[in-house]
């Protein structure tokens, strides 16, 4: 059995949990916005750098949402060259993966630190 088969459901029901929590997040800034630390960020350019960041992570986790969701329709479309189309989508699988939870772990990391400073 591919590697595919036993993951994809976990894998599916984690990213879109990640994403339903990073767009709730995202909602969480005007609720800090009158802080004073927020209010230095925005005086600066690190409040644009925060939402760039939580956006990319949104963006980047509902893409492995939308992959992780097309491996079965990729992995049937290729069949004919099963040992290295297996290579590649989970070569690819991993990596955008690997890539997603970078940036959702960026993005918490720097709201977390605006929600609980002074």
């Amino acid at each position: 059995m591919p590697w595919y088969d036993h993951i994809l459901d976990r894998v599916v029901a984690a990213s879109a949990v990640l994403v339903a929590y990073l767009v709730t997040a995202v909602t969480v800034i005007p609720a800090i916005e009158d802080k004073a630390a927020i209010q230095r960020m925005r005086q600066t350019a690190h409040f644009r750098r925060m939402v760039g960041f939580l956006t990319g992570a949104v963006w980047t986790t509902l893409a492995f949402l939308v992959y992780a969701l097309l491996v079965p329709v990729f992995a049937g479309a290729m069949n004919r060259f099963e040992p290295t189309t297996d290579r590649l989508l989970s070569a690819l699988f991993w990596g955008v993966g690997a890539c997603a939870l970078c940036m959702v772990v960026r993005a918490v990391r720097l709201l977390m630190k605006a929600v609980l400073a002074r």
